[in-house]
């Protein structure tokens, strides 16, 4: 007996209306001679079944032997509608390149310019440094769930820094760098704990730097200098381990500098041009923040807390770790005495 069985999906925009055609033998049916026959409002996309469900393929952007069930459609158009929202609020029409940013296919966003897929469509990079980005981010950012980067340095992005990037949960780099944000630095950037590479620097940023940076345990990268940025360096920073780069400088950060070790890994810091009243008793200690960020302090006069910060001090040379510059010139006076 030949049974004829009619389905229909819908994910959004777009609509599937399967005819599956089978055999069948008694009760049973021979799912082995199916044939499916698709029609989509996306036009090049294809399906089969399995198990009763669609199984979507030749989707742009992702290999053509790729296939997805209807859950991972509709977050794959979740992530297109979200990009897409992006477009207009940040002056899509006068990007340097906005190839694919005016499809109206909600499957195709995987071969935007500037955005990164992986094989089952996930959006996992967003990359649009030096594309002329005019305006303000929206809040709809936040949508896009499972991004893993996230680079609109150099442009002239305007306004706060949305709240709800702190919904971003999977982000590992957020690169805002050279652009003309205003506001403070959002509290929420704390839930991101997998953050890696964290650049805000030569923004507009004012208020306090947010002691919930304190939990970015994976940090490595923290930039935040030429900024506007006012008050102390969080105690808790000291738990901050994984820091290989550190650059406040050229803000209005002021206070006492820390006193905690340097983390172990600390290569690169810049502190310069901030208005620190004081320096830690353990400046001069090797192993101190103080001391690894080149931090010159005057003699003391009375008690350790009366030690001050020389005018224009506190920069690195030759931008690495002043320990480690240090030691390099150690190296090189002792070749210099052993050749005499």
């Amino acid at each position: 007996m030949r049974l004829i069985a009619v389905a229909s999906w819908s994910f959004g925009a777009l609509s599937l209306v399967a005819t599956q055609n089978a055999t069948s033998t008694g009760t049973s049916t021979a799912t082995s001679s199916a044939a499916t026959t698709a029609t989509f409002a996306t036009a090049g996309v294809t399906a089969t079944t399995t198990a009763g469900l669609p199984v979507i393929s030749n989707i742009p952007g992702l290999n053509a032997s790729v296939g997805l069930l209807p859950d991972q459609v509709a977050a794959h158009q979740a992530d297109c509608f979200a990009l897409q929202t992006l477009y207009q609020p940040l002056g899509g029409s006068g990007w340097f390149n906005n190839t694919g940013w005016t499809s109206t296919d909600m499957m195709s966003c995987c071969t935007w310019f500037g955005v990164g897929c992986d094989r089952l469509g996930a959006v996992l990079r967003l990359v649009l440094p030096n594309n002329n980005l005019v305006g303000s981010i929206p809040p709809t950012i936040s949508a896009v769930t499972r991004l893993l980067k996230l680079d609109l340095s150099n442009n002239t992005i305007t306004g706060t820094l949305p709240n709800g990037l702190g919904a971003l949960g999977n982000l590992q780099s957020l690169v805002m760098r050279n652009n003309q944000f205003t506001g403070i630095i959002p509290t929420s950037l704390g839930k991101l704990r997998g953050l890696q590479w964290l650049d805000l620097s030569y923004n507009q940023f004012t208020g306090n730097i947010p002691p919930e940076l304190t939990n970015l345990a994976k940090l490595e990268r923290l930039f935040l200098s030429h900024n506007q940025l006012y008050g102390s360096v969080p105690d808790s920073f000291s738990t901050l381990q994984n820091l290989q780069w550190f650059h406040i400088n050229f803000n209005q950060l002021a206070g006492a500098f820390p006193s905690f070790n340097a983390p172990p890994r600390l290569g690169y810091c810049l502190v310069g041009r901030n208005v620190f009243q004081s320096c830690p008793y353990n400046w001069n200690d090797p192993n101190s923040l103080a001391f690894q960020c080149g931090l010159s302090c005057s003699a003391p006069s009375t008690s350790a807390s009366a030690y001050a910060v020389a005018a224009g001090s506190t920069h690195v040379p030759l931008g690495g770790s002043y320990a480690k510059y240090i030691s390099a010139l150690i190296v090189v006076v002792a070749i210099a005495v052993v050749r005499l």
